[in-house]
């Protein structure tokens, strides 16, 4: 039994032990050929450092000890971008899973403060140009509250309710 217990628990062997972590990864996606950041981050390299540089000044992510914010990000935009598992990522990085966790969430309740600044609620009007061609009509249903006024209003499809219903 103390066999087992000291097996499991004291004697760990080391995993992650490649040279190649995380920081080398980010290094390659942005020293490297362009295609590389597109491919790997889904992002250009220019477009990716705006976005870090952005995070850390507006103090939405800081550098850890072991870990900068370019690498952060790159966790996150790497596990989004490919779909990859946090064992995968795990490999990829040399961090272990909790640790990818970790950062993965902080990017992302990062990602989700600064949407709320960037990002606003659609406009509700009807564009005239859509409002004046008689081509979009059938998308819309004519509701007469009054003899002098008409509102147009979007149908909605009566099997998405009752589908949204469903669950």
């Amino acid at each position: 039994m103390m066999a087992y217990y000291y097996k499991m628990y004291v004697a760990k062997e080391r995993v992650h032990d490649s040279i190649h972590g995380g920081e080398s990864f980010v290094r390659d996606c942005l020293e490297g050929h362009r295609r590389n950041s597109f491919d790997l981050l889904r992002m250009e390299p220019e477009m990716y450092q705006l976005l870090c540089n952005t995070l850390r000044e507006k103090d939405f992510l800081r550098n850890t000890r072991n870990i900068s914010v370019e690498e952060q990000v790159a966790i996150f935009l790497n596990t989004v971008g490919h779909n990859e598992r946090n064992r995968a990522t795990q490999h990829t990085f040399q961090h272990s899973g909790e640790t990818i966790s970790r950062h993965f969430n902080a990017v992302l309740n990062a990602i989700c403060k600064l949407g709320l600044e960037y990002i606003t609620m659609p406009s509700t009007d009807t564009p005239l140009y859509i409002r004046s061609q008689s081509r979009f009509f059938p998308y819309f249903k004519v509701k007469l509250f009054s003899p002098f006024l008409s509102l147009f209003v979007l149908q909605y499809s009566e099997q998405c309710i009752v589908g949204w219903e469903q669950f």
